[in-house]
């Protein structure tokens, strides 16, 4: 207990060094095996902070070897890779970050060493290295947090490589395994398979995977929310492939409404009534846009739209702000210039 007090003292004033010093000793003394090891771990974490390689990989290896399943048994892995990699030996470091994946699984730690090795093999050979890591690691996958989050990666990277029929099935089938509300990537799953689909231009698939998405919706009854971040994002792009990709404007109208009224926190409540009232204008029913220009005004008076609400709805009060050029060079664009109403300006009250 004295050497562990040392060691702490050491270690706050920047002495990594005597720190480490202190807690070899403090496990040398130590009766309990599981004191012995925690002392030796602080006392490599020391070493590594001191910046003495060979005596922290020495600690890291006597942790593991007297404790290859202990609590700090992925940590001191995890570390002796890195201290491998950043030391220049990329091959043994690379074969480290492998076996803190497949060794401790139940770790985060394993998710952390599989993005780490992703990255540095995708720096050296491009998207398709980290597939041919993926096809070699994937069969030795138990953990299903670990095995979801290397499936995802796969996915996106074949998306990435152009095997879009290959990515489609692995997003669904990932979707499939690993459902609401226990799976990570559930929703990027769905979302990522819709705009392969939209982009194969298959419209009603894409629709069906974020119908699908949304299915899961539920309110929270007491203080919080279940949203995910894609719940907004699903229904706005309904709201645009119908208008874009189906030519059902009324329908997107409805879509774009559903964005304000069922999704009270997301920032695109306000996109999504300016949208809703452009196809009303854009179709030269400037009178049916001011609908959801009132109810921009009146609920998100902040909004970048709101001082061109009056633009297009003559029945709006002049705004106090001006509204931005480029919104007004996109209304202009739209080769309805003639429809934009004038706004008088504000009069001070001086």
């Amino acid at each position: 207990m004295n050497e562990r007090a040392q060691a702490e003292r050491h270690y706050a004033h920047g002495r990594y060094s005597q720190a480490a010093t202190s807690w070899r000793e403090a496990a040398a003394h130590a009766e309990q095996q599981d004191d012995r090891v925690e002392a030796l771990y602080r006392a490599a974490a020391a070493h590594q902070r001191a910046r003495d390689v060979p005596a922290a990989r020495a600690a890291y290896l006597e942790v593991l070897k007297l404790a290859p399943e202990g609590p700090r048994a992925a940590r001191a892995a995890f570390e002796l890779a890195w201290l491998d990699l950043e030391s220049g030996n990329t091959a043994r470091g690379e074969r480290g970050l492998i076996e803190v994946m497949l060794r401790y699984q139940d770790s985060a730690l394993a998710g952390r060493a599989f993005a780490g090795l992703a990255s540095r093999r995708e720096e050296r050979g491009g998207p398709h290295a980290v597939l041919v890591l993926i096809e070699q690691v994937r069969p030795q996958l138990e953990q299903p947090e670990l095995a979801e989050q290397v499936r995802y990666a796969e996915a996106r990277l074949l998306r990435t490589t152009g095997q879009t029929g290959r990515a489609l099935r692995c997003f669904l089938e990932l979707a499939q395994d690993f459902p609401y509300p226990q799976g990570a990537y559930w929703e990027d799953a769905l979302w990522h398979a819709a705009e392969i689909e939209r982009g194969e231009g298959r419209a009603r698939a894409a629709l069906s995977h974020l119908e699908r998405m949304l299915e899961e919706v539920e309110p929270a009854h007491f203080q919080g929310s279940y949203a995910r971040t894609r719940y907004a994002e699903a229904q706005y792009r309904i709201a645009e492939i119908y208008r874009d990709d189906l030519g059902q404007p009324d329908r997107a109208r409805a879509e774009f409404r559903k964005v304000f009224d069922e999704h009270p926190t997301s920032l695109l409540r306000d996109d999504a009534l300016w949208q809703e009232a452009l196809i009303s204008w854009t179709a030269g029913e400037a009178a049916t846009s001011c609908n959801p220009l009132g109810r921009l005004v009146a609920t998100l008076p902040e909004s970048r739209y709101s001082p061109c609400a009056p633009l297009l709805c003559d029945r709006l009060p002049a705004p106090e702000r001006s509204c931005r050029p480029y919104i007004r060079r996109t209304l202009e664009s739209r080769g309805a210039a003639s429809q934009i109403v004038p706004i008088a300006p504000v009069q001070s009250s001086k």
